[in-house]
Formats: structure tokens, sequence, C-alpha cells
């Protein structure tokens, strides 16, 4: 009963911001420049803000003029700072946290920082605006009714300074959560932060296999790792979800894209009224949500302490909000409110819409291959092998893709590392399917494969099952929002997997 009553008001509730969430959907522009003179204001006093007399700044051509756009190791400097135990360095708050991320391409840790105003401003309140667009495309909802199980990361001192915490920024979230939040928690905090991502799945199950769980929040690979092993502990399900959570409603992810992914959960919810709402949620902040029921796009938050600007790579110019094109592939720049400055972020996105302005991630500036001139994006190596799973009838676990390079006698190619859920029957018709796919969706690619002049057809490996979590163990990144990185232009990672795979 009491959550009934707790649901019926906290649903009224979110649909009352609905005027706040429908102001920022129609006047991005105007929240964009808002956002952008109170960052300046807020960091006007901290080094970075003097180093550049962040005071005088009175426009966004002043500001791009001004300061530098910087990658990850650049702004070190400035982190050492900040660990060392030096305030005002980047932005004008207390920081407490470091958001810890292995980075897609670079197996070296990062440190992002995260301030309070990160924390309220940014991710806990766009996490009230995607609840309240959920609740106006589902009022049907029973949400609070039940339980929201989301998997997460740990959190540890940080390496070089224990006064500060760092870990997944889903843990950072569950650690600081709100009271409403807390309430709906599936897992204790002690379960939900567990290092141990064995003992943490397990615990986890015992903790909520008899519970109503209506929400799922996470990656879906892991997501998927954790229903795997809730099956194997409840059998008799017969691998549907719903004999479990009879009242699962909705899956709340982001990370990855999510369509290699759906016809798996499709299988295992077998439901028509099943939701599944996107999210751009990363270490460095987030950005953008689904507003709709069956979208595949999503609203960039524009008012939700982050300004963006948009990289053309071809040009190498960058654009503010107000001159960016639709269909257009822009890398991500982004100045927040816990003191990333002109920020590449790297990921690429589109514009689907500008009014009001909605994205989809299409890839990562450095998470492509271009051994041969192919310059193939996870936008297409998604759209393909998803393709290539309908027309098998397999299912889909994981994959990753590098380059086989020249050899004195034959021309390179692709190779795929793919682990299946269901296998297809034949390898060579799943791989034909990749090649012609891609050859569809990237011009560049299917010149490159003209009569395997330049690339030969791609070489597909099936994996073992159990291959890239083995992987991910070795390297240190089990659960939370770690994924295998889909695209290397070297052959690293491929080898490291081809020796799990072997052992």
């Amino acid at each position: 009963m009491l959550r009934k009553i707790v649901h019926k008001i906290a649903m009224t509730s979110f649909l009352k911001r609905m005027s706040k969430v429908e102001s920022w959907l129609s006047d991005g522009l105007m929240y964009q420049e808002k956002i952008l003179k109170q960052i300046l204001y807020n960091a006007a006093s901290t080094d970075i803000g003097k180093e550049y007399d962040f005071f005088s700044i009175k426009s966004y051509d002043d500001y791009a003029q001004r300061i530098p756009v910087r990658e990850y190791e650049q702004f070190l400097p400035y982190f050492d700072k900040i660990v060392a135990g030096k305030t005002n360095v980047l932005w004008n708050s207390k920081i407490q946290w470091f958001s810890k991320s292995s980075g897609t391409t670079n197996a070296k840790s990062k440190y992002i920082p995260v301030s309070a105003e990160a924390l309220n401003e940014n991710h806990y309140k766009a996490g009230r605006d995607l609840l309240a667009l959920y609740f106006n495309s589902n009022p049907e909802s029973k949400f609070f009714e039940g339980r929201l199980l989301a998997l997460g990361g740990t959190l540890l001192p940080h390496p070089n300074n224990p006064k500060f915490t760092c870990g997944d920024v889903s843990a950072i979230l569950m650690k600081n959560m709100p009271d409403l939040a807390r309430f709906s928690a599936a897992l204790t905090q002690k379960t939900a932060l567990m290092s141990d991502w064995d003992k943490k799945i397990q615990a986890m199950i015992q903790e909520t296999a008899t519970m109503n769980v209506t929400a799922l929040l996470g990656v879906p690979t892991w997501t998927l790792v954790l229903i795997r092993k809730l099956f194997e502990y409840y059998p008799q399900a017969k691998e549907n979800l719903l004999q479990i959570w009879q009242n699962l409603e909705v899956f709340i992810h982001g990370a990855v894209n999510f369509e290699p992914y759906y016809p798996e959960f499709k299988r295992i919810i077998p439901s028509d009224t099943m939701h599944y709402w996107q999210t751009y949620n990363a270490s460095e902040g987030f950005f953008a949500v689904q507003t709709e029921k069956n979208a595949t796009d999503m609203a960039l938050l524009t008012n939700h302490g982050v300004f963006y600007e948009f990289l053309d790579n071809r040009t190498g110019k960058i654009y503010p909000l107000s001159e960016v094109e639709l269909y257009k592939p822009y890398t991500l720049i982004i100045t927040t409110n816990a003191g990333l400055w002109r920020y590449n972020l790297g990921d690429v996105i589109q514009f689907t819409s500008l009014n009001p302005f909605k994205i989809e991630i299409i890839g990562r500036s450095k998470l492509y291959i271009n051994a041969f001139g192919e310059e193939l994006m996870v936008h297409n190596t998604d759209i393909a092998i998803k393709t290539a799973c309908e027309k098998t009838n397999a299912i889909l676990k994981d994959y990753t893709v590098a380059p086989v390079y020249f050899t004195q006698n034959e021309c390179g190619r692709h190779q795929w590392l793919v682990e299946f859920v269901h296998q297809p029957q034949n390898l060579d018709e799943f791989a034909h399917i990749l090649d012609h796919t891609l050859k569809t969706l990237n011009s560049d690619y299917e010149a490159k494969r003209f009569n395997d002049m330049t690339i030969q057809k791609p070489e597909v490996i099936s994996l073992p099952q159990g291959t890239f979590e083995k992987w991910l163990k070795q390297q240190n990144k089990l659960g939370g929002q770690h994924k295998i990185p889909r695209l290397s232009n070297n052959r690293d990672i491929v080898e490291q997997v081809m020796q799990l795979s072997n052992a």
C-alpha cells in the first residue's frame, strides 16, 4: 500500500515537471547561452578563470577564441593539482569525487572530477526529467510500486590521494542518491557497491529474485550477464524473465548501442508492453535522453549544467548549437559545471532534429577502423551485425573488430571476434551478410572492397561462451559501465582475446 501511495505522489510530481522539460526542449539555444554565462561566472575566480580572464568574456565568440580545446591528457596538470589538495583549480566548489573511466581505446584509467553541482544540476536533474518524459509517455506505469534494480560499479580511494573517492559514475550516483531513489532501489548500498563482481552478482540475485522489480537500469551487456545468472538460479523460469519479475515494465539503458542486443531482450522478456528507454550518460556528464516510446534518438539536455560545441572532423571547424546541421557527424565538445573546459569527449553524434534538438550517437572519433581508407564507424558495424543476426537467426552477446594488415601475399581484411548466445548455422553466410550490409552503409568501405583489391571479405571467428567476460576480468573491468571496445586500428585487443579463447 505504501509503495502505491508513493508511486501516485511521485508520478504526479514528475508529470508536473513536464512544463520545465518542454521549456528546455523548445528553447535550447536560450538555455545554452544562459548555461555558458553561469559556468563562466562561477569559475571566474578559479585558477583557470584567472588564467583566461573569464570576467572579460562577453560572448560565445570570446570564449571560443580564448579557450583551447583540450583532451584528457591536457587536463592532467590541472587534475594533479586538485588531487594534491589545491582548491579552486577548475571549479569553485570542493571536489570530493572522481569518476573513473578506462576510456574506450586505452587501458589506462582516467579520473574525471565530479562536483556537487554536476551531481545535482546535471545527473540527478537529468534523471528527474527522464522520469517525467517516461511517465508522460506511459501514464499506465507502476514504476514506483516496485523496485528499480540498477547495475553499477564500485568506489575506491583515489590511488594518488585517499582523501578523494573514485569509481564508476554509476557508483558515485548510487552513493549520493536522493531519498526517492533510495526508497525505490532494489539493492542495499553494500551490495550495489561491492567490488567483487562474481560475489556481487550472487548477492544481487539473492536480494532481488523474490522482489517486485519493475525497472532495470544499466549497460545491456552486464544486465544480460545478471539475467543469465538469474536463470541459472531459477531454471524453472525457462529463460522468461517475467516468470521471476512479472511486473517488469522498463529497461533504462545506455553506454552502447542497444540495437544489437534488442532481439535477446525481446526473447527473454516476451512482452509487447515492455519499454526500453535510452540515455546518454558518461563519466563526464549526462547529455541526452529519449523523449517518447520507441524513439531511436534522444533530446540533447540543454539546461543541465553542460555547454555543448560540435567539431566537424573533416574541416576542423567548431560550431555552437545554433549552427549545427541535420545528419552531419560532429565530435562532441563539452564545458561542464565540474570544470571541464572545452573538453573533447570523442563521441561522434549527428542531429536528427533541430526543433527540438535531438541526436543519435554514431561512433567515436577514436573508435573506428581506417586501416585501408575505409573509415568504418561503430554505427556501421552495429547495424551490420544486427542485420546479420536477424537474417541468420543468431543472437549476439558481444563483438570486437580489428584489421588484419597486408602481407606479402594477401590483401588486408577485417577480423570479427563474435561471441554468440545462439550461433548461426553458417558463419560464411553470416560474414557475407555483414559484408553486404557494410557496403550499403559505407561508400568508402564499398570502394575498398571492390573486386577484393584492397580489402578481402571479413573473417568472422565465433568465440567460446564467456571469452569476453574473461578478458574484462583480466583487465580488471568487470561490471559497471565497462564494455568491450568495438573497433580498433591495431590488433592488441583481438590478440589478447584470442589467446583467452584458445586457453
